[in-house]
């Protein structure tokens, strides 16, 4: 799967919650936390804000939306494991360059490891999955060895 647009009334059921869940009840087992948090990371989909040219024909001309903690040299790429997280979260920018246009897509965690492998490492440092509820954040380092 590369990315897709995000249609209204086709969410995903993302495994994230069951992730954290089963780490916090396996808090005495280490092992069998990491192994199920892992596998439910990299088996959920994830949405995220695409920056696309408009006519959509250059499928290499493309980059997701960052976020950047105030006061801080770092970037992530903002991931939310639901359509209500999207919702909860900063609105949909609006302003584009002409010819461009910003859209919601769904992605899977094998895209997004193969996304930043290509991403320059001096602007991005990571994701953030849910930035603003859960925060979780992810490092290129640790996405490459997962």
């Amino acid at each position: 799967m590369n990315y897709k647009p995000y249609t209204p009334g086709t969410e995903v059921s993302s495994k994230w919650n069951e992730a954290l869940e089963t780490w916090k009840k396996s808090v005495d087992d280490k092992e069998t936390a990491f192994r199920s948090f892992i596998k439910h990371l990299t088996e959920s989909h994830y949405y995220a804000y695409m920056n696309l040219p408009a006519d959509g024909n250059d499928e290499y001309d493309r980059g997701f939306l960052t976020l950047s903690p105030q006061d801080s040299d770092v970037t992530f790429i903002a991931m939310y494991t639901t359509i209500k997280e999207v919702q909860n979260s900063i609105p949909k920018p609006t302003e584009v360059d002409e010819g461009r246009k910003i859209e919601l897509v769904e992605v899977n965690y094998a895209y997004l490891v193969r996304e930043l492998a290509l991403a320059d490492e001096d602007k991005i440092d990571g994701i953030v999955i849910n930035p603003f509820t859960d925060n979780y954040i992810i490092s290129l380092e640790d996405m490459s060895n997962i």
